[in-house]
């Protein structure tokens, strides 16, 4: 009778030994698939462009800055030196914070602001483009100086987003056409401009 419970002891602690080992390793098989689930980011991407339209519109250069992904391509610095009275430039320098804060608002001029104010951000977003109305500029004789408007396209698969201001300049019976192109990419939910090119 005595070895009959011995040995029944024996076989409940190896079992219950078993069935620790059991949640041990069902603990670690969980904290495994955890470590590798990717990450996934909800981002509200209307909140992020009306607070950067606000920012614009305020001419807001040391806020505007978090925008930028530095370093920027020298092209940037042609789109400088047209709004800066011909400032002196060299394309080899790359663009970096020290120079936004200084010429930010020659890089987000008040056309610029005039025309993404324009934009219906909601049906940007839900149709992945939007084109504005022209904007007319006069002379004091009335007379169309220049016009400009905006075509904006969001890509949320690539979270890409491509601003381009066309200019028509009108001068002695003469129209002269140009554009500025913004390129724009969500990292983290945070709206980054990456590079500037111009055309025209």
């Amino acid at each position: 009778m005595r070895i009959l419970i011995i040995i029944v002891l024996i076989f409940s602690s190896c079992n219950s030994n078993d069935k620790k080992n059991n949640k041990k390793v069902n603990f670690l098989n969980k904290i495994e698939k955890k470590s590798n689930e990717k990450k996934i980011i909800v981002c509200n991407y209307l909140d992020k462009l009306e607070e950067f339209n606000r920012y614009i519109g305020s001419n807001a250069v040391e806020e505007l800055n978090q925008y930028m992904d530095y370093p920027i391509d020298g092209n940037i610095w042609h789109l400088i030196y047209i709004n800066s009275l011909n400032l002196k430039y060299d394309s080899s320098i790359e663009f970096t914070k020290k120079d936004f804060i200084k010429y930010g608002n020659k890089v987000f001029t008040s056309e610029f602001s005039d025309c993404f104010n324009l934009i219906k951000l909601d049906i940007l977003l839900e149709k992945g483009e939007y084109r504005t109305e022209a904007i007319i500029k006069k002379n004091e004789d009335n007379s169309i100086n220049y016009k400009y408007r905006l075509n904006a396209l969001f890509n949320e698969e690539d979270r890409n987003m491509t601003i381009t201001m066309l200019f028509e300049y009108f001068e002695d019976n003469e129209v002269y056409e140009s554009s500025v192109n913004y390129f724009f990419t969500f990292k983290d939910c945070h709206l980054k401009m990456t590079n500037i090119i111009l055309a025209g």
